[in-house]
């Protein structure tokens, strides 16, 4: 696994042109987790070189040894749940609870592997983080897959527009073992490929 984690990183460094900062500061940025229906609230350690996002747009990022994989995904708040700002209200509070649990349920209608492939999501977090002094948040999804059978020579269907209208254009990178692939998943049905 933590040679999978190696790739994953260096997939993300490669093709999504990440830099690493060295540096890092403490702020106090308060993230709202999901968590077995709750919403929890932490304190976090942020960079300040947090990456602009663009409202409508995504980012997915799936790698995969073997048969076991590593889901990464981030979307400006305002795509999933309608706001940016830090909820103060019991109605901006459940409209962002609702949209954070309603990613775990759907997450397997969103990303769909072949059903011979047998793969099964293992959530790790779903959390919206608000930041640059409350004016912008992301949604940040981090799930491991497990299948039977690795999703070398079969295809992944995108489906995330059915579940969040409001994410007009999703970037995904895909790697397998030696495979990479990239789609832009901006309509439901929106089919990968994961072929040598």
């Amino acid at each position: 696994m933590n040679r999978l984690v190696s790739i994953f990183f260096v997939l993300v460094i490669m093709v999504l042109g990440f830099s690493v900062q060295a540096q890092s500061t403490e702020t106090k940025s308060t993230k709202a987790v999901a968590e077995k229906g709750e919403v929890k609230k932490s304190k976090t350690m942020k960079s300040d070189n947090k990456k602009a996002h663009v409202h409508g747009s995504g980012k997915v990022d799936i790698a995969f040894e073997g048969n076991n994989g590593k889901l990464v995904m981030n979307f400006p708040a305002d795509s999933i749940y309608g706001f940016e700002y830090e909820p103060k209200t019991e109605d901006d509070k459940k409209k962002q609870h609702d949209a954070l649990s309603l990613i775990e349920t759907a997450i397997a209608d969103m990303i769909v592997f072949n059903s011979d492939n047998k793969c099964e999501f293992q959530k790790v977090k779903i959390e919206a983080d608000v930041h640059d002094g409350g004016k912008h948040a992301d949604v940040d999804v981090d799930y491991n897959i497990v299948c039977d059978k690795s999703p070398i020579d079969s295809e992944v269907v995108f489906n995330f527009q059915k579940t969040f209208p409001n994410l007009k254009k999703v970037n995904v990178t895909f790697l397998a073992d030696a495979v990479q692939k990239t789609a832009k998943a901006n309509k439901d049905g929106t089919k990968l490929k994961i072929k040598k």
